[in-house]
């Protein structure tokens, strides 16, 4: 186990960023785009049996805890948590994030129609974003999304809550591809609005100021 900083963190794919918190303080305190949403630590476990993990939690105590619990060296938490990412000037992605455009928003009749716009918008970005590793062919937009589905565990017709893992999944290979991580953050924190404001999960509520303070998220 080992303490990872803000700065080392950033478009590793050999690494991946486990976000150890509940949906609700995940989506309320902000999230680094690109990390993975992961509470269970079975699953944990599992997935760190063919990959470098780092957790993260709000302040880094809960994270560094969990990493405790297994062998040296497998498994890193992020010192400082999310409290240290938003103190070193990173964005956030989150249900409160003010977006670069005032007043953006998207409408969707439902999540399968909520599906075929993730869909699209991540095909989108990455057709636009003048990546040489795509304009040379060396990589298929289509085969990265189904990657990215795979690896959420969704299907065609997934629930909410699969879509906000598929949304962190599709975050993580804009990273690791180069994008610009603000813009990550923006569009992520669109959708994610949209699942809360349509219903769809419970929003998330204001958060307990002494438990933000004192650090023990």
């Amino acid at each position: 186990m080992s303490a990872i900083s803000c700065s080392t963190i950033v478009r590793d794919p050999q690494r991946i960023l486990v976000d150890i918190r509940p949906l609700e303080e995940r989506w309320l305190v902000g999230f680094i785009p690109g990390s993975v949403d992961m509470d269970s630590e079975d699953e944990i476990d599992r997935l760190g049996e063919s990959s470098r993990l780092a957790l993260v939690c709000t302040s880094g105590v809960r994270a560094r805890a969990m990493a405790e619990r297994h062998p040296i060296g497998a498994i890193d938490y992020l010192e400082g948590g999310i409290l240290a990412w938003g103190e070193a000037g990173k964005p956030l992605a989150s249900a409160q994030r003010s977006l670069k455009a005032d007043g953006d928003t998207i409408r969707f009749r439902d999540l399968a129609q909520a599906y075929d716009g993730l869909k699209s918008c991540f095909l989108a970005e990455l057709i636009q974003s003048d990546l040489s590793e795509i304009e040379s062919g060396h990589l298929e937009p289509i085969a990265l999304f189904h990657q990215a589905a795979e690896r959420a565990g969704v299907t065609s017709s997934p629930g909410a809550h699969e879509l906000l893992r598929l949304m962190d999944h599709m975050a993580r290979v804009r990273l690791c591809l180069g994008a610009d991580v603000e813009r990550i953050a923006d569009n992520l924190s669109l959708f994610g609005r949209w699942i809360f404001e349509a219903g769809h999960v419970e929003a998330p509520v204001s958060a307990p100021p002494s438990a933000v303070e004192s650090h023990q998220w």
